[in-house]
């Protein structure tokens, strides 16, 4: 029975110290240097229907007018597509069918 407290007291300790790992050689205030990662935008695909354009940006598709996390597609042509932010952004279809030979 004693032993039986002891492991389930041990379970109760350990899961106070389950949250977050602190350095504690880390000076006080310093922010940690582990940010969110960027994600890469990728122009996967352009789709001409009559009128329609759609662009698939990172397996989501736009129209031209419509909010991606980048800003507001503004022009959708044949091998890029324009987007409005904080910066102007080309987002280049990388696709061997529309190299030319000169």
């Amino acid at each position: 029975m004693p032993t039986l407290v002891a492991a389930l007291l041990a379970c109760q300790v350990g899961g106070a110290y389950a949250g977050e790992f602190v350095d504690p050689t880390r000076p006080a205030g310093l922010q940690s240097s582990a940010a969110a990662p960027k994600v890469p935008y990728a122009l996967q695909s352009i789709l001409f229907s009559g009128n329609r354009k759609v662009a698939t940006i990172n397996g989501a598709s736009y129209l031209t007018g419509d909010q991606t996390p980048l800003g507001k597609v503004l022009l959708i042509e044949k091998d890029r597509v324009v987007i409005q932010g904080k910066h102007r952004r080309v987002l280049k279809l990388q696709s061997e069918l529309y190299k030319t030979k000169r």
